[in-house]
């Protein structure tokens, strides 16, 4: 039934002509900065509370495949930008053994952007930045669990938010958000200076060391709420003040050195904001901190700052602002008439010199996950990892699901004392933490 259905959708989506596409705005960037280092790779984990079948896994692919064709395609280069290309590969689901979060891989995955692995009781799906973000990256692993659990014979594995195998793809999952949204004609947002990054030495290129702190949803919450936080704008505050702690902590000389802003880099999803039904990028992110040079900073003074920056600068027409500064770069004469060969070296300087050292690490949430019941009550635990920064070295990802908050700090450094400083602080809140690690 699955390969009928798979087969009428793919001649749907061919008789569209959709062979190739541009990429986002957000896409745009990642191709031509991709390093062993900056994977632009990002994951959403499962674990279920049963070993994982690999063969009935690699089925549940391949009957969710066509429903995501904006998914099933290759990065190619033209001569002025990179741009998606439909294929007929079939992903394989392949069980893992490296680090999360490698730069994909032509040969290992197939020319994919996307990869699913399994260990042991664990499903993860990996996505390149250049094709979707976290919403897309759930929403797909969501339907992979209701496949894989259905031929695994479990009953009702579907409900709210669960896509349908026998949906055509709606025409605006495949859209540019950003370009439907910009507006022309505004100015851009200020320039900021170059912010504080956790020193240390790096670890071998393809590694990342994961730790990730469990902690009870409704505790966390109540720490939130007493100060008049969201939790995203709490786990912000107190990163902001475990990294104000970590500088003031090194000796005089090395303290002066290293004093700058503070700013902690927030992705928004859009969709919440604009009307979009897009499986590919559509966020942006706010920069909420504070500049150690003045002074040191209380928490509760840190916790004002951030709660009236997010609402001051999570507004339309700041965002705005925002996507005429990103979609002015790619309308750009200049820009568009410059061959890929040479634009490449241009926009990873761009990167590294301007968007990258303006903030001193990542905190993105995923927000609550919530699945139906028929799946929930085999599932035990979802985690997300962001996208690793080799300048940042240190950044967070935070995703809740049933009682539990997960809070993984993704870091290219042995040490971790930016983890212990934040783990304390949230035990000096009333917050159990339990703590593991890769």
């Amino acid at each position: 039934m699955f390969g009928i259905i798979n087969a009428t959708k793919e001649r749907l989506m061919r008789n569209r002509h959709l062979k190739w596409y541009r990429l986002d705005n957000a896409a745009k960037i990642f191709p031509s900065v991709m390093t062993s280092r900056m994977s632009a790779v990002f994951r959403i984990s499962a674990t279920l509370k049963s070993c994982v079948d690999a063969g009935i896994l690699q089925k549940a692919l391949e009957n969710v495949i066509g429903r995501f064709p904006y998914y099933r395609v290759t990065l190619r280069s033209g001569l002025f930008w990179h741009y998606l290309q439909e294929t007929d590969s079939v992903p394989r689901a392949r069980e893992e053994f490296f680090d999360p979060c490698r730069k994909m891989n032509r040969r290992e995955d197939g020319g994919f952007l996307f990869r699913v692995l399994y260990y042991r009781r664990k499903i993860s799906v990996e996505f390149c930045h250049a094709l979707t973000d976290g919403t897309g990256g759930v929403i797909f692993l969501k339907f992979l669990l209701a496949e894989y659990l259905r031929l695994r014979g479990v009953t009702a594995a579907s409900g709210p938010g669960i896509l349908s195998p026998e949906e055509i793809p709606d025409g605006e999952e495949f859209e540019d958000a950003y370009a439907r949204y910009y507006k022309q004609n505004i100015p851009f947002p200020p320039e900021e200076s170059r912010a504080f990054h956790v020193p240390g030495e790096l670890i071998r290129p393809g590694s990342l060391n994961v730790r990730t702190g469990i902690v009870s949803l409704g505790q966390v919450l109540s720490a939130a709420r007493s100060r008049g936080l969201t939790l995203t704008e709490f786990i912000v505050s107190v990163y902001i003040y475990s990294l104000q702690e970590f500088i003031t902590s090194m000796p005089e000389r090395q303290m002066r050195k290293l004093m700058a802003p503070i700013r902690i880099m927030v992705p928004v999803n859009l969709r919440k904001m604009y009307p979009s039904k897009t499986m590919r990028n559509f966020f942006l992110a706010v920069k909420p901190g504070v500049d150690p040079r003045l002074g040191f900073y209380t928490m509760d003074e840190i916790t004002r700052i951030v709660y009236h920056y997010m609402r001051v600068e999570v507004d339309e027409k700041f965002i705005n602002q925002q996507i005429a500064r990103n979609i002015a770069g790619e309308t750009n004469l200049v820009l568009r008439s410059v061959p890929l060969l040479l634009k490449g070296p241009i926009m990873k300087m761009i990167y590294n010199r301007g968007a990258t050292s303006r903030h001193s690490g990542v905190v993105t949430n995923i927000g609550a996950v919530s699945l139906p019941a028929g799946i929930s009550r085999h599932v035990e635990r979802i985690e997300a990892l962001p996208n690793p920064n080799p300048l940042t070295r240190v950044n967070v990802g935070v995703v809740s699901y049933n009682k539990w908050a997960y809070i993984s700090f993704v870091s290219f450094l042995d040490e971790a004392d930016i983890e212990k400083f934040f783990f304390r602080n949230l035990v000096k809140q009333g917050i159990r933490v339990r703590i593991e690690s890769n």
